[in-house]
């Protein structure tokens, strides 16, 4: 699980380590893990590249590509995430 989601891997491959957990079942629930990451983010990607494809033409595409990339990761960056979900989850329980 932790291999496929974006949280650091130390607090899980430590701890594991430490358990002497199984290499072999630790090594194939790892790998599966960022193969699905790899195969998700390939499967996105040449999705987002047909799309814009159609819509741009030329190679304009490419470089809208780099500037939503750019924008969303400002977003990431700048927004507080942990306070939005907060917010959501009070907004939730009000309703």
């Amino acid at each position: 699980m932790a291999a496929a989601t974006p949280i650091p891997d130390d607090p899980v491959v430590i701890p594991l380590g430490l358990t002497r957990y199984s290499p072999a079942k630790f090594f194939v629930a790892y790998l599966l893990g960022k193969a699905l990451v790899s195969v998700a983010g390939a499967y996105i990607g040449r999705q987002s590249a047909q799309t814009f494809e159609t819509i741009f033409p030329s190679n304009e595409y490419v470089l809208v590509s780099a500037v939503l990339s750019v924008l969303v990761a400002s977003v990431l960056i700048k927004a507080d995430v942990g306070a939005l979900v907060s917010r959501f989850k009070k907004a939730i329980r009000k309703s």
